[in-house]
């Protein structure tokens, strides 16, 4: 669904948020448990506020799921599939290029 809708947005940024909201959420729920640990000092409390924030994320998904039950319809059509690739993509793999061969030539390779 999340490739479908970048579409829309751009994908860059679709993949952008989806980057930040993962590590949010992975740095978020040690940080709950553990307070919830020091507050209330069980493991079983501290699942259990985690369970409610799973449940919060399968309940968006079903709601996604719900208004948008073909997300392929949402991708655009593009007529030029065969475009070039444009100065700043080249300048980027040449720039990429020479780092990689500024790092290789540190003996490490050889």
């Amino acid at each position: 669904m999340l490739s479908y809708a970048g579409s829309q947005t751009g994908h860059g940024w679709a993949f952008g948020l989806h980057e930040a909201l993962d590590q949010t959420g992975a740095t978020l729920g040690p940080l709950v448990l553990a307070l919830v640990l020091v507050l209330h000092g069980s493991y079983r409390t501290g699942y259990a506020v985690l369970g409610v924030t799973a449940i919060l994320a399968l309940a968006s998904i079903l709601v996604a799921r719900y208004y948008f039950p073909r997300p392929q319809a949402l991708e655009r059509k593009y007529k030029d599939q065969g475009r070039q690739f444009g100065k700043a993509y080249w300048l980027y793999v040449l720039a990429a290029g020479c780092v990689g061969a500024g790092l290789g030539s540190s003996g490490t390779m050889f």
